[in-house]
C-alpha cells in the first residue's frame, strides 16, 4: 500500500502535465519508452479537475457517496452533486473506481488496482514537484510559476 497522499493542488498537477509534455517534446526522456501518445493519455487522466481530487480522497479507503462529498467540500466548496456523480461515473468507466458493498443496501466507492496505481503516480508527481520547484517561490508560501528543469544547464 502506498503512503497516504497529500492533496496535490490542481495548479501543481496542471503545471506538471505541461512540464512533462514540454520535456518530452524538447529532449525526450533519455531512453524511456514514452511518446506523444503516452503524454496525451496522461493528460486525459490528469486534465479533468475533479478526477484528481476524487482519486486522492479515495486513496485513504472506501467512502460512501456523502462521506466523499463532505470530505471534498471541506476544501472545495464549489463541488456540486451533479459534478461528483459525473466524475465518479467517469472514473468507474475508466476502471479506476468501483463500488464495494458495505451492507445489503449500502455501497461505497473505492479505488481499483489501476486506481491505486494512478495514486502511486500522483504521489511520485507530488514528490517531484516538491523537489524541483523554485526555492524563491516557496519562501512566501505561494505556488511557483514554473518548475526547475533538472536537465537545464545553469
Amino acid at each position: 500500500m502506498t503512503a497516504p497522499l497529500r492533496l496535490v493542488t490542481l495548479k501543481a498537477a496542471h503545471d506538471l502535465t505541461h512540464a512533462v509534455s514540454r520535456g518530452v517534446e524538447r529532449r525526450g526522456l533519455r531512453g524511456s519508452c514514452v511518446d506523444s501518445s503516452h503524454v496525451q493519455n496522461a493528460r486525459q487522466i490528469f486534465a479533468r479537475k475533479w478526477d484528481l481530487v476524487v482519486l486522492t480522497h479515495l486513496s485513504e479507503g472506501p467512502l460512501r457517496y456523502m462521506q466523499l462529498a463532505r470530505a471534498i467540500r471541506k476544501e472545495y466548496s464549489e463541488l456540486t452533486e451533479g459534478v461528483l456523480s459525473k466524475t465518479l461515473r467517469h472514473l468507474t468507466d475508466a476502471g479506476l473506481v468501483h463500488q464495494v458493498p458495505l451492507t445489503r443496501s449500502q455501497r461505497a466507492h473505492a479505488l481499483t488496482a489501476d486506481g491505486r496505481s494512478i495514486v502511486g503516480v500522483l504521489a511520485q508527481i507530488s514528490e517531484l514537484y516538491d523537489k524541483y520547484r523554485r526555492p524563491d517561490a516557496s519562501a512566501d508560501g505561494s505556488e511557483p510559476d514554473e518548475l526547475d528543469d533538472p536537465h537545464e544547464e545553469r
